[in-house]
């Protein structure tokens, strides 16, 4: 397994424990109660913080490790048709998100409800670009 499928497994392992630490911290902080009311600011932003400093650490590790080992860290055209792949299909959720959160902001939803779409547009982005990705190095690029 090469440096880029490693970091596609680690990127994806990450988003997943991200949002699932996110879910959790907000239904610690519900005390029964509405969503709403639930201060959502500083969970979101610790967990986001959270997830990028662990795809930095994790990227470093492994390009450590995997070059003290004498493997080879350059792209092939394979990685980076699988690259371009998973960008392609992450970036659907992205833009959904986005639009969600768009609508959301004109029909003057809370805000709760406009940034936790924006953020689940991202998260689900990550999670689908890591799972086709992953996938593409299992099975090949569909085309």
């Amino acid at each position: 397994m090469g440096v880029r499928e490693k970091n596609a497994w680690a990127m994806l392992v990450i988003a997943v424990a991200g949002v699932a630490l996110y879910l959790t911290l907000l239904a610690v902080n519900l005390d029964g109660g509405s969503l709403t009311g639930v201060s959502y600011q500083p969970l979101m932003l610790w967990t986001i913080g959270l997830g990028i400093t662990a795809g930095i650490v994790v990227h470093i590790t492994l390009s450590i490790r995997l070059g003290l080992a004498g493997e080879s860290q350059e792209a092939d055209e394979r990685d980076l048709q699988i690259e371009r792949f998973g960008t392609n299909v992450g970036q659907a959720f992205l833009v959904i998100g986005g639009l969600a959160g768009l609508l959301m902001a004109m029909a003057e939803w809370d805000w709760f409800w406009i940034a936790n779409a924006l953020y689940f547009g991202f998260v689900l982005s990550a999670i689908l670009e890591g799972t086709a990705e992953v996938v593409a190095y299992r099975r090949g690029v569909p085309w």
